[in-house]
């Protein structure tokens, strides 16, 4: 992947490789899906269960259906969407509805694949296709997504079609003349975002990382008072978006919002136990995953007064820690490539804000309790394309393949809950170990943001 096109390769030879690599990546969804004929049984007949209730009474679908505990766009895209496979197939064994409804999470999977490629792109990779497949194939991509079932590949489409509009906003605003596209671009990436966060809760930690690419393609935007108020114009008119979907099925109070109810009241409250089938920092402590995280497992005196410290309030402080921590030089790191000229600047800048979306969900998923198995998805793509795009060269292979490696067995564990795994592997791809790994993998990336914080200059050219 990392090799040189060949320079006596006839005219033409690389567009075709690339091509091909490309035709390839759009199917391999699909034949990953006729290979591991396995699904996560409980969550489709779950989905099906909110297709029941869809069909009833699509409007009131929440009061109908207690158990359906995702926004708006998530509950359409799952129960909706068998409603519909249902009517026009005349669908009604789960088997059949999984195989069906599965071929269409393997079109989002395809159409990430592209997205990805075009990410690469703007980042000025020199084998986006290439990496971009890397990164389909690892098991950490697909087997919580259309393979397992679920709508996570759904979310990744959303966020992956909102960080490309924003990107392109960002560069096309910052060209020597700045192009009419900027706030179409601009626009289409918040309205993806819009829709990414009715889809699922666990975006939430994608969208809020995001915060400075919108805000740095804003600033460009605004060059001129039209530019700016065009500006505010795309977020009003996403904002509107986001409260016309948010309000489509009637919901009991939380003002009528989706996305209010499943957060507040009709939301799956993982955080109080250490976690669900997942791994996390606490599971270390050795007690039984499902067991309360508000048990104390350290009661410091302080004046004469014992205090219990628990795995959820520890968690979120470390959270917020280490986010606090790793902010600053992480926004000094974006403001240096923020100030500097179009191209390679750019490149970095959109890098690092795309690191930001990776540690978002990493730290989350090593601190926080209540983290199930698929948590991680929304990791590995992005902090592959950040490493590709900033880890110093000496070290940039090596890295990726830690994390190619990481993805892998991450991915395996994800699979490991639908279906056995050899014996060696079982023995080995527990909670325990993947946190520990995890961890380092946070600790890795830390010490990158602490290092681009200090740098002045480039790490070499884009892998």
């Amino acid at each position: 992947m990392g090799m040189e096109v060949n320079s006596g390769a006839p005219r033409g030879a690389a567009p075709r490789h690339e091509a091909a690599l490309f035709a390839l990546g759009l199917a391999i969804p699909f034949l990953i899906l006729s290979l591991v004929n396995v699904y996560h049984a409980e969550d489709v007949r779950v989905f099906v269960d909110w297709a029941t209730c869809w069909r009833t009474d699509a409007r009131h679908v929440y009061s109908v259906c207690p158990s359906a505990n995702y926004p708006f766009v998530g509950v359409a895209a799952s129960g909706g969407a068998i409603a519909a496979l249902q009517h026009a197939l005349s669908l009604g064994d789960v088997e059949e509805i999984a195989r069906y409804y599965r071929l269409i999470l393997a079109g989002f999977d395809a159409a990430n694949f592209a997205l990805l490629v075009l990410i690469g792109r703007a980042l000025r990779l020199r084998h986006a296709v290439a990496l971009a497949l890397a990164i389909e194939v690892l098991p950490s991509t697909w087997a919580g997504g259309a393979v397992w079932g679920q709508i996570d590949t759904i979310s990744q489409f959303f966020l992956l079609v909102s960080l490309h509009g924003l990107m392109r906003a960002y560069q096309l605003a910052g060209a020597p003349q700045p192009r009419r596209a900027a706030h179409g671009f601009f626009l289409l990436g918040l309205s993806a975002l819009a829709l990414c966060a009715l889809t699922k809760q666990l975006a939430i930690f994608s969208i809020v990382a995001t915060a400075p690419l919108i805000l740095a393609a804003l600033w460009r935007l605004a060059g001129s008072r039209r530019g700016l108020w065009l500006g505010f114009g795309c977020m009003a008119l996403a904002g509107g978006l986001f409260l016309f979907l948010d309000r489509q099925a009637e919901v009991p109070g939380y003002f009528g919002s989706s996305f209010l109810y499943v957060w507040l009241g009709g939301g799956s409250h993982h955080g109080r136990i250490i976690a669900g089938n997942g791994f996390n920092l606490w599971v270390l402590l050795g007690r039984d995953m499902a067991s309360s995280s508000d048990a104390p497992f350290w009661t410091p005196t302080l004046f004469g007064r014992a205090f219990g410290v628990t795995p959820r309030i520890a968690g979120f402080a470390l959270y917020g820690l280490a986010i606090l921590a790793l902010a600053a030089p992480l926004l000094r790191f974006l403001r240096g490539a923020f100030s500097k000229a179009a191209g390679e600047g750019d490149a970095r800048f959109l890098a690092g804000c795309l690191l930001a979306v990776a540690m978002m969900n990493l730290g989350f998923n090593v601190f926080l309790t209540g983290t199930h198995e698929r948590y991680l998805y929304h990791f590995y793509s992005f902090a592959l394309l950040a490493l590709a795009g900033l880890a110093p060269r000496a070290v940039r292979a090596p890295l990726i393949g830690l994390f190619l490696a990481s993805g892998t067995l991450y991915g395996l564990f994800v699979l490991s809950v639908i279906r056995d795994l050899p014996g060696v592997l079982a023995a080995w791809i527990r909670p325990e170990p993947l946190a520990g790994l995890h961890a380092l993998l946070l600790l890795t990336l830390s010490a990158l943001i602490l290092r681009l914080g200090a740098a002045r200059g480039p790490s070499g050219p884009p892998y």
